[in-house]
């Protein structure tokens, strides 16, 4: 697959965007999630590319993309118009997201407000709800006091332990930035990424470039303005949900047709990194629902 890297220009600078394939009405954009950069897309870029014109961006502080100087900047709503803006730089009329874990998140709210779901035809949610949704889904949980809907709760609690820990300053980005190569293959791994996967050959240095700055989005989600519930979402919506996901119950999911009854929900026998274990089945999911 022949690539260009292109820049995307944005308030705080630019952000790196790569693009594949012929000019044509219809197009992809692939967001990446934490803790990962746009080769995490790589497969999907690869066979997407014979009919459509692709791009797979860096979020901000990630690689080649500019990083916010403040913290601020890494809040969804932030986000949000950087997305925008690589969408018409990509040139597509009729474009569809495809995002993955924060990615996910983040393409979400994308798709829920109307000024920018307006932007695309279509949206693929990989390993990654709602954050309000997903919210409001374990809150209800716990105030449920029905044992089972408790336990849930709790289960997904524990799945994101690290959320907590990533809301310390400094230490956690002095891990990454120092021991990056002791942990973040591992994550990956027992993520679902297969163990020769070219995506484990990062160095330390390339660790920290797509590791470190992006915690602010973590400690954005929960110390800055927490994003609104969705009354509707009209958006064509389907969301692929592994049933072994590291971080994400498949529970945390039951409430997204409540707002998207259009929705198209896949559960599939498969870890968090989907898109690099099973890519044949991930990209049949989205040519389907595409077209």
């Amino acid at each position: 697959m022949k690539s260009t890297s292109i820049s995307v220009p944005v308030s705080f600078g630019k952000i790196h965007m790569q693009v594949a394939g012929p000019e044509s009405d219809a197009a992809i954009l692939f967001i990446h999630g934490w803790p990962d950069s746009h080769d995490t897309w790589s497969h999907q870029m690869e066979y997407f590319a014979k009919k459509y014109r692709v791009g797979a961006i860096d979020l901000p502080g990630v690689g080649e993309s500019d990083a916010p100087t403040e913290r601020g900047g890494y809040h969804i709503d932030n986000i949000l118009p950087l997305i925008s803006a690589a969408i018409k730089t990509l040139g597509g009329k009729k474009t569809h997201l495809v995002a993955h874990d924060w990615g996910a998140i983040i393409s979400w709210v994308f798709a829920s407000r109307p000024e920018y779901a307006s932007q695309i035809e279509s949206y693929t949610a990989v390993s990654g709800p709602h954050p309000a949704l997903a919210r409001e889904n374990l809150f209800g949980k716990f105030k449920s006091l029905n044992p089972g809907k408790i336990f849930e709760g709790l289960r997904q609690t524990a799945k994101s332990w690290y959320i907590y820990l990533f809301q310390m300053p400094y230490l956690p980005d002095f891990i990454l930035n120092n021991f990056g190569r002791l942990v973040w293959p591992r994550a990956l791994m027992q993520g679902g990424v297969p163990s020769d996967d070219p995506m484990l050959d990062a160095t330390n240095e390339d660790i920290g470039k797509i590791a470190v700055n992006p915690l602010n989005l973590y400690r954005e989600m929960l110390q800055g303005k927490w994003i609104e519930v969705p009354g509707r979402i009209d958006t064509r919506v389907q969301v692929i949900i592994p049933n072994h996901d590291l971080a994400i119950t498949p529970e945390i999911y039951s409430n997204v047709t409540e707002v998207a009854p259009q929705a198209q929900l896949h559960y599939v026998d498969a870890n968090h990194w989907v898109q690099r274990s099973h890519p044949q089945l991930v990209n049949q999911l989205i040519e389907k629902f595409i077209n």
